[in-house]
Protein backbone atom coordinates (compact mmCIF):
# COMPACT_ATOMS: atom_id res chain seq x y z
CA UNK A 1 0.00 0.00 0.00
CA UNK A 2 0.83 3.37 -0.44
CA UNK A 3 1.11 4.65 3.14
CA UNK A 4 2.19 1.31 4.40
CA UNK A 5 5.35 3.25 6.25
CA UNK A 6 4.05 6.20 6.76
CA UNK A 7 3.19 8.01 10.10
CA UNK A 8 -0.35 8.42 10.62
CA UNK A 9 -1.40 11.57 10.54
CA UNK A 10 -4.78 11.24 12.29
CA UNK A 11 -5.77 8.75 15.03
CA UNK A 12 -8.58 8.09 17.67
CA UNK A 13 -8.03 5.61 20.52
CA UNK A 14 -11.13 4.57 22.65
CA UNK A 15 -8.06 2.90 24.93
CA UNK A 16 -4.62 1.67 24.75
CA UNK A 17 -4.26 -0.06 21.60
CA UNK A 18 -7.93 0.25 20.55
CA UNK A 19 -7.60 2.63 18.10
CA UNK A 20 -8.37 3.68 14.31
CA UNK A 21 -5.68 5.80 12.40
CA UNK A 22 -4.95 7.29 9.05
CA UNK A 23 -2.59 6.04 7.80
CA UNK A 24 -3.08 2.87 9.42
CA UNK A 25 -0.07 3.09 11.53
CA UNK A 26 -1.35 3.73 15.10
CA UNK A 27 2.14 3.09 17.29
CA UNK A 28 3.81 6.54 14.93
CA UNK A 29 1.94 9.13 14.93
CA UNK A 30 3.31 12.46 12.99
CA UNK A 31 -0.12 14.51 13.23
CA UNK A 32 -3.33 15.05 15.97
CA UNK A 33 -4.62 12.09 17.90
CA UNK A 34 -8.19 12.87 20.22
CA UNK A 35 -8.45 9.72 22.38
CA UNK A 36 -9.80 8.56 26.03
CA UNK A 37 -6.60 6.59 26.72
CA UNK A 38 -4.13 6.46 24.11
CA UNK A 39 -0.80 4.38 24.03
CA UNK A 40 2.35 4.99 21.18
CA UNK A 41 5.89 4.11 20.35
CA UNK A 42 6.75 7.86 18.72
CA UNK A 43 4.72 10.80 18.46
CA UNK A 44 4.75 14.14 17.02
CA UNK A 45 2.26 16.77 17.20
CA UNK A 46 -0.79 17.53 19.11
CA UNK A 47 -2.40 14.71 21.63
CA UNK A 48 -5.56 15.05 23.63
CA UNK A 49 -6.14 12.19 26.07
CA UNK A 50 -9.28 12.85 27.99
CA UNK A 51 -8.13 10.36 30.58
CA UNK A 52 -4.51 9.00 30.41
CA UNK A 53 -2.00 9.06 27.47
CA UNK A 54 1.26 7.26 26.62
CA UNK A 55 3.90 7.51 24.75
CA UNK A 56 7.37 4.72 25.19
CA UNK A 57 9.65 6.18 23.25
CA UNK A 58 10.44 9.91 21.45
CA UNK A 59 7.66 12.41 21.91
CA UNK A 60 7.71 15.90 20.51
CA UNK A 61 4.83 18.30 20.60
CA UNK A 62 1.71 18.85 23.17
CA UNK A 63 -0.18 16.68 25.26
CA UNK A 64 -3.27 17.13 27.52
CA UNK A 65 -4.20 14.29 29.60
CA UNK A 66 -7.10 14.41 32.21
CA UNK A 67 -5.57 12.62 34.54
CA UNK A 68 -1.87 10.89 33.89
CA UNK A 69 0.38 11.72 30.71
CA UNK A 70 3.65 9.32 30.84
CA UNK A 71 6.19 10.09 27.98
CA UNK A 72 9.72 8.85 27.08
CA UNK A 73 11.97 11.27 25.34
CA UNK A 74 9.63 14.38 25.99
CA UNK A 75 10.27 17.43 23.62
CA UNK A 76 7.59 19.72 24.55
CA UNK A 77 5.02 20.69 26.03
CA UNK A 78 3.27 17.90 28.89
CA UNK A 79 0.23 18.66 30.93
CA UNK A 80 -1.95 16.07 33.37
CA UNK A 81 -2.94 15.73 36.83
CA UNK A 82 0.16 13.77 36.86
CA UNK A 83 3.06 13.88 34.09
CA UNK A 84 5.74 11.45 33.85
CA UNK A 85 8.45 11.50 31.45
CA UNK A 86 11.92 9.85 31.47
CA UNK A 87 13.96 12.59 29.90
CA UNK A 88 12.44 15.98 29.21
CA UNK A 89 13.15 19.68 27.25
CA UNK A 90 10.37 21.96 27.19
CA UNK A 91 7.49 22.22 30.13
CA UNK A 92 5.87 19.85 32.78
CA UNK A 93 2.82 20.85 34.34
CA UNK A 94 0.79 18.57 36.56
CA UNK A 95 -0.25 17.99 40.41
CA UNK A 96 2.17 15.63 40.48
CA UNK A 97 5.38 16.00 37.38
CA UNK A 98 7.96 13.84 37.53
CA UNK A 99 11.17 13.69 35.31
CA UNK A 100 13.15 10.14 35.37
CA UNK A 101 16.51 11.64 34.25
CA UNK A 102 18.23 14.39 33.15
CA UNK A 103 15.71 17.59 32.87
CA UNK A 104 16.08 20.84 31.01
CA UNK A 105 13.09 23.53 30.96
CA UNK A 106 10.30 24.02 33.26
CA UNK A 107 8.45 21.77 35.49
CA UNK A 108 5.31 23.32 37.70
CA UNK A 109 3.14 21.25 40.01
CA UNK A 110 2.14 20.74 43.69
CA UNK A 111 4.68 17.78 43.69
CA UNK A 112 7.94 17.89 41.49
CA UNK A 113 10.71 15.51 41.21
CA UNK A 114 13.88 14.97 39.03
CA UNK A 115 15.76 12.09 39.48
CA UNK A 116 18.65 13.17 37.64
CA UNK A 117 20.13 16.38 36.54
CA UNK A 118 17.91 19.58 36.10
CA UNK A 119 18.57 23.15 34.19
CA UNK A 120 16.22 26.13 34.33
CA UNK A 121 13.21 26.64 36.18
CA UNK A 122 11.61 24.51 38.82
CA UNK A 123 7.89 25.71 40.19
CA UNK A 124 6.43 23.68 42.84
CA UNK A 125 4.68 22.84 46.56
CA UNK A 126 7.21 19.93 47.40
CA UNK A 127 10.16 19.49 45.27
CA UNK A 128 13.41 16.96 44.85
CA UNK A 129 15.71 17.23 42.63
CA UNK A 130 18.46 13.92 43.48
CA UNK A 131 21.19 15.67 40.33
CA UNK A 132 22.69 18.40 40.24
CA UNK A 133 20.59 21.76 39.95
CA UNK A 134 21.14 24.95 38.02
CA UNK A 135 18.73 27.63 37.50
CA UNK A 136 16.18 28.99 39.45
CA UNK A 137 13.31 27.20 42.28
CA UNK A 138 10.73 28.50 43.46
CA UNK A 139 9.23 26.01 46.46
CA UNK A 140 7.30 25.65 49.77
CA UNK A 141 9.90 22.34 50.73
CA UNK A 142 12.45 21.03 48.66
CA UNK A 143 15.56 19.09 48.73
CA UNK A 144 18.47 19.02 46.51
CA UNK A 145 21.43 17.79 46.01
CA UNK A 146 23.99 20.38 44.76
CA UNK A 147 22.76 24.03 43.53
CA UNK A 148 23.48 26.62 41.38
CA UNK A 149 21.18 29.48 41.42
CA UNK A 150 18.30 30.66 42.70
CA UNK A 151 16.20 29.46 45.47
CA UNK A 152 12.89 30.88 46.90
CA UNK A 153 11.33 28.45 49.16
CA UNK A 154 9.80 28.15 52.71
CA UNK A 155 11.65 25.04 54.24
CA UNK A 156 14.84 24.31 52.11
CA UNK A 157 17.30 21.63 52.67
CA UNK A 158 20.80 21.28 50.11
CA UNK A 159 22.82 17.95 50.67
CA UNK A 160 25.74 19.05 48.55
CA UNK A 161 27.20 22.49 47.59
CA UNK A 162 25.27 25.72 46.86
CA UNK A 163 26.31 28.58 45.09
CA UNK A 164 24.32 31.66 44.23
CA UNK A 165 20.95 33.39 46.30
CA UNK A 166 18.74 31.41 48.86
CA UNK A 167 15.62 32.75 50.45
CA UNK A 168 13.86 30.81 52.60
CA UNK A 169 11.72 30.42 55.92
CA UNK A 170 14.39 27.88 57.04
CA UNK A 171 17.42 27.07 55.14
CA UNK A 172 19.88 24.11 55.77
CA UNK A 173 22.90 23.23 53.06
CA UNK A 174 25.02 20.32 54.76
CA UNK A 175 28.56 21.08 52.17
CA UNK A 176 29.96 24.15 51.47
CA UNK A 177 27.94 27.82 50.80
CA UNK A 178 29.31 30.32 48.54
CA UNK A 179 26.31 33.21 48.39
CA UNK A 180 24.04 35.08 50.07
CA UNK A 181 21.58 32.98 52.52
CA UNK A 182 18.75 34.61 53.62
CA UNK A 183 16.10 32.92 56.00
CA UNK A 184 14.32 33.17 59.28
CA UNK A 185 16.40 29.92 60.54
CA UNK A 186 19.78 29.58 58.50
CA UNK A 187 22.18 26.51 58.81
CA UNK A 188 25.01 25.90 57.05
CA UNK A 189 27.35 22.28 57.88
CA UNK A 190 30.20 23.41 55.41
CA UNK A 191 32.34 25.99 54.52
CA UNK A 192 30.19 29.20 53.83
CA UNK A 193 31.72 32.32 51.86
CA UNK A 194 29.18 35.06 51.47
CA UNK A 195 25.92 36.61 53.53
CA UNK A 196 23.92 34.86 55.95
CA UNK A 197 21.20 37.02 56.93
CA UNK A 198 18.57 35.72 59.74
CA UNK A 199 17.00 35.12 63.01
CA UNK A 200 18.72 32.61 63.67
CA UNK A 201 22.04 31.99 61.87
CA UNK A 202 24.45 29.13 62.11
CA UNK A 203 27.89 27.71 60.44
CA UNK A 204 29.59 24.83 61.24
CA UNK A 205 32.43 25.12 59.24
CA UNK A 206 34.81 27.58 58.47
CA UNK A 207 33.45 31.11 57.43
CA UNK A 208 34.58 33.95 55.58
CA UNK A 209 31.72 36.79 55.55
CA UNK A 210 28.96 38.36 57.55
CA UNK A 211 26.57 37.22 59.48
CA UNK A 212 23.68 39.25 60.39
CA UNK A 213 20.66 38.30 62.89
CA UNK A 214 19.20 38.19 66.29
CA UNK A 215 21.52 35.46 67.15
CA UNK A 216 24.56 34.51 65.31
CA UNK A 217 26.61 31.12 66.06
CA UNK A 218 30.44 30.24 64.56
CA UNK A 219 31.19 26.70 65.74
CA UNK A 220 34.31 26.70 63.25
CA UNK A 221 37.22 29.13 62.39
CA UNK A 222 35.78 32.88 61.16
CA UNK A 223 37.02 36.07 59.53
CA UNK A 224 34.97 38.76 59.00
CA UNK A 225 31.33 40.19 60.33
CA UNK A 226 28.76 39.00 63.27
CA UNK A 227 26.26 41.81 63.70
CA UNK A 228 23.16 41.34 65.89
CA UNK A 229 21.34 40.85 69.11
CA UNK A 230 24.05 38.02 70.03
CA UNK A 231 27.05 37.48 69.13
CA UNK A 232 28.94 33.93 69.68
CA UNK A 233 32.35 32.45 68.17
CA UNK A 234 33.15 28.82 69.96
CA UNK A 235 36.21 29.03 68.20
CA UNK A 236 37.90 31.47 66.85
CA UNK A 237 37.00 35.07 64.42
CA UNK A 238 39.02 37.55 62.94
CA UNK A 239 37.19 40.69 62.42
CA UNK A 240 34.84 42.04 64.89
CA UNK A 241 31.28 41.17 66.55
CA UNK A 242 29.10 43.93 67.34
CA UNK A 243 25.83 43.57 69.43
CA UNK A 244 24.13 43.73 72.77
CA UNK A 245 26.00 40.38 73.58
CA UNK A 246 29.14 39.38 71.94
CA UNK A 247 31.43 36.08 73.25
CA UNK A 248 34.35 34.58 70.92
CA UNK A 249 37.18 31.80 72.15
CA UNK A 250 39.52 33.55 70.63
CA UNK A 251 39.19 37.50 68.93
CA UNK A 252 41.60 39.26 66.40
CA UNK A 253 39.64 42.62 65.89
CA UNK A 254 37.28 44.31 67.69
CA UNK A 255 33.88 43.87 69.74
CA UNK A 256 31.29 46.48 70.27
CA UNK A 257 28.81 46.20 72.42
CA UNK A 258 26.38 46.34 76.31
CA UNK A 259 28.68 43.10 77.38
CA UNK A 260 31.59 41.45 75.49
CA UNK A 261 33.59 38.49 76.76
CA UNK A 262 36.42 36.69 75.13
CA UNK A 263 38.43 33.88 76.61
CA UNK A 264 41.72 35.40 74.44
CA UNK A 265 41.77 38.79 72.81
CA UNK A 266 44.02 40.48 70.44
CA UNK A 267 42.25 43.97 69.63
CA UNK A 268 39.51 45.78 71.49
CA UNK A 269 36.13 45.43 73.13
CA UNK A 270 34.20 48.54 73.57
CA UNK A 271 30.90 48.56 75.85
CA UNK A 272 29.37 48.92 79.02
CA UNK A 273 31.11 45.59 80.46
CA UNK A 274 34.11 43.69 78.89
CA UNK A 275 35.86 40.85 80.38
CA UNK A 276 38.79 39.11 78.66
CA UNK A 277 41.51 36.72 80.33
CA UNK A 278 43.76 38.38 78.86
CA UNK A 279 43.12 41.51 78.56
CA UNK A 280 44.59 44.45 80.34
CA UNK A 281 42.02 43.64 83.09
CA UNK A 282 39.39 40.60 83.52
CA UNK A 283 36.56 42.84 83.74
CA UNK A 284 36.46 46.45 82.65
CA UNK A 285 34.07 49.14 81.82
CA UNK A 286 33.95 51.45 78.82
CA UNK A 287 37.13 49.28 77.10
CA UNK A 288 39.11 46.89 77.56
CA UNK A 289 41.50 44.36 75.24
CA UNK A 290 45.51 43.41 74.30
CA UNK A 291 47.63 44.23 71.50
Amino acid sequence: PAFANQDAAVKLSLWDNMSVSAPDNPNHVTGFELAFGSRANTFRGFQWAFIQSEVRDEFIGLSLAGIRTKMGDMSGVQVGMISETDKMRGLQLGLHSVAHNDTMGVQTGLVTQVEGNYMGLQLGGLSEVEGDFFGAQLSFSSRLNNFTGVQFGGLSTTNGNFLGLQWALSAETTENFTGVQFAGVTVSQGYFTGLQLGWLNTVESDFVGAQLGLYSELNAGGLGLQFGAANVSASYIKGAQVGFFNEAQRIEGFQLGLFNYAESIYGLQVGLVNMAKNGWFPVMVLVNGRF
